[in-house]
């Protein structure tokens, strides 16, 4: 039955050069406090404590005024030089 479930797929999306069926991402179901607090969480539990500053560079990236590469970059770059500076004050 699954082969034949399979084959069928396989056919229908050489037929109709798409994927036979509808794909779409649920939206994100968190809040942003939700979020902030399941970070927080996660870093406790490996003995790391999220500031007042993480905080604010977390909400800068989900209101889209920073965007991952560039908070990757600087958290790159405090962590090889042992300084972390205030998140409005990287770019």
């Amino acid at each position: 039955m699954l082969i034949m479930a399979v084959n069928m797929a396989l056919n229908q999306l050489v037929i109709q050069e798409r994927i036979p069926f509808e794909v779409k991402l649920n939206p994100f179901s968190y809040t942003s406090h939700e979020v902030i607090r399941e970070v927080e969480t996660t870093l406790a539990m490996e003995g790391m404590k999220l500031d007042d500053n993480d905080i604010q560079m977390l909400q800068a990236y989900e209101d889209g005024s920073v965007s991952g590469d560039e908070l990757r970059e600087q958290i790159i770059n405090e962590a090889q030089n042992g300084i972390k500076t205030p998140w409005y004050n990287r770019f």
